[in-house]
């Protein structure tokens, strides 16, 4: 801190910047070699902070996140919990971006594999099928905005997302869970623990759930792992027909291609061509999509909700917060929360 007040003395701050990214840098790859370093979290915060103070727009969501990283972990000092004393600064309009969808999707989230799903989002909902009984709901269940304050928050998130009203459904049969089915009007079914947890968990849980509805990837991200493998090999199959399908059913594979081939008109074929063909095979893990899928959804709550405990609670699901810490996607949300590809949404 002391480099940094000469720099700031000799208004140099050019140098006060290199210097922050600098140790934020380093401190970054400690936490992605143990999530529960506290003191890296803390320097980051400041850092980041810091930074914030100079201009750099973006910094702040940063700096909240590594504050919350540190008082979670017990080495928070009095910046950082004025910080976290301070309500969380989000802009739900830079979800809606499309600009936003190539940082918020990880590399196995290819991109003319979102637009595939986006051109064919209502024909993948009706294959698959639309069921609310799983969670142990149905459509007389609603909860109303003006009636439920879970409904309020979750429609306030939708309305900035630029959706309608939407349906909003309480579960208490899966209690973390965060889903939004592509019905009409949209339905987003949330579980009863996280309107328990209230406002920022309800935000991220809202926001990640719309955030995949929206781009038609709703259904995809809640298919079990060799479901959506299957899908995605049969879909690209109809114009790759070598693509490999390694570690899954064949047979499957060819009985999902021929339903699909029945299910897509025939003059869409040529829209969705170039899409197929720009997909490398050669890299697509469909363990990969499923994985990260998820970490998307997390990513736009964290955006949505500006709260990194919240996102942690849910992956949590009632158990320790401490222990989640380990947990691959845990750890691909710490690490976007402290990136600067969280700094690249916020602005």
């Amino acid at each position: 801190m002391e480099l940094i007040r000469f720099y700031r003395e000799a208004n140099d701050i050019t140098s006060v910047r290199v210097h922050l990214n600098r140790v934020t840098g380093v401190m970054r790859n400690r936490i992605a070699n143990d999530p529960r370093d506290g003191v890296a979290a803390r320097v980051i915060a400041r850092a980041m902070s810091a930074r914030a103070a100079t201009g750099v727009e973006g910094s702040q969501p940063i700096a909240r996140s590594a504050a919350e990283l540190a008082d979670l972990l017990g080495t928070a000092g009095d910046p950082e919990r004025l910080l976290l004393n301070e309500p969380a600064r989000t802009d739900l309009a830079v979800l809606a971006k499309s600009d936003a969808d190539d940082v918020l999707y990880p590399r196995g989230v290819q991109s003319e594999l979102r637009q595939l799903f986006r051109l064919l989002g209502d024909r993948i909902a009706k294959h698959v099928g639309v069921d609310l009984r799983p969670y142990g709901v149905a459509r007389g269940d609603r909860q109303r905005a003006r009636d439920s304050a879970l409904a309020s928050v979750a429609q306030s998130v939708a309305t900035g997302l630029g959706f309608g009203d939407i349906d909003v459904y309480v579960s208490s049969r899966q209690p973390w869970v965060m889903v939004a089915e592509p019905t009409s009007p949209v339905s987003l079914v949330l579980g009863s623990a996280i309107g328990d947890a209230g406002g920022d968990t309800i935000r991220f849980a809202a926001g990640g759930a719309l955030k995949l509805a929206q781009a038609s990837l709703a259904i995809p991200a809640r298919l079990p792992v060799d479901d959506l493998g299957v899908l995605v090999i049969a879909l690209l199959r109809l114009f790759q027909p070598d693509l490999p399908s390694e570690g899954l059913d064949t047979a499957a594979v060819a009985a999902q291609a021929q339903k699909l081939k029945r299910l897509i008109p025939t003059g869409m074929f040529n829209e969705l061509r170039p899409f197929a063909l720009a997909v490398d095979g050669s890299r697509f893990r469909h363990e990969d999509l499923a994985r990260d899928l998820r970490i998307a959804g997390l990513r736009a709550g964290l955006v949505a909700s500006g709260s990194l405990v919240a996102g942690m609670r849910i992956l949590a699901a009632g158990g320790n917060v401490l222990e989640t810490l380990e947990h691959p996607l845990a750890r691909g949300l710490v690490a976007f929360a402290l990136s600067e590809d969280h700094a690249v949404v916020a602005r």
